[in-house]
């Protein structure tokens, strides 16, 4: 009986230190979800002062013409923006979106 007791002893350690260890990692797991959360946070901090920026930037303004065209006059000064051409100056080119037309395996030169 004596042999019972010490492997029972080495089971109830080995349990209590399984138990410790999902603990610690129960805690790394909320803690990475605090974390989470926090930079969510900050992204949509940052995402609502994008768009801000970029109603400001559009306010003043700097709409499209409609003079038709391909919508690529204008030079680009590096930092943006365009100068110039279809859109009006001041507006920021990474914001503009574009409609591209899906291939879909026939006139694949159009």
């Amino acid at each position: 009986m004596a042999g019972g007791k010490e492997v029972g002893g080495t089971q109830l350690k080995r349990v209590e230190s399984l138990e410790a260890e999902l603990g610690h990692l129960n805690d790394r797991m909320e803690n990475q979800g605090h974390q989470i959360q926090q930079q969510a946070d900050s992204i949509a901090s940052i995402q609502m002062k994008m768009d801000q920026k970029f109603e400001e930037d559009n306010s003043g303004g700097s709409k499209p013409t409609g003079s038709g065209g391909s919508g690529t006059g204008g030079s680009s000064d590096g930092g943006g923006r365009s100068q110039g051409g279809e859109y009006g100056r001041g507006t920021n080119w990474r914001f503009r979106k574009l409609d591209m037309p899906l291939f879909d395996g026939e006139n694949s030169d159009g």
